[in-house]
């Protein structure tokens, strides 16, 4: 009987912190960061960007480089937006050889 309960117990917890771990990246931040993307602790809003003066070929204004609470990464031209589901910016990024780079960028729709 003991060995039934603690069993159920293990299980119990496993399930839990295998759910808790599982959701980190949801948890943490917003739950619609696709896993490609964010590694548990990778995303976060944008709370600085900056923006090269001069309109690319869509009219907009490219960005340069996002600052996020996990730091500063340059952002390539050619690099690939994703629709933000928030209506805000938000930017994925990873330590790599003492600078952050760039993960996965968020952008708000086109109004």
């Amino acid at each position: 009987m003991v060995a039934k309960v603690t069993r159920k117990l293990a299980v119990g917890l496993f399930i839990a912190v295998g759910g808790g771990l599982f959701g980190i990246c949801a948890g943490s931040a917003h739950e619609w960061y696709p896993v490609e993307c964010c590694g548990g602790n990778d995303c976060a809003e944008v709370e600085h960007a900056t923006y090269d003066s001069a309109r690319g070929a869509d009219g907009a204004l490219p960005i340069l480089a996002v600052t996020t609470a996990l730091g500063t990464a340059l952002v390539p031209s050619n690099f690939p937006r994703r629709e933000s589901r928030d209506g805000k910016m938000h930017a994925c990024m990873r330590p790599a050889e003492g600078d952050m780079r760039l993960i996965c960028l968020f952008v708000p729709p086109p109004s």
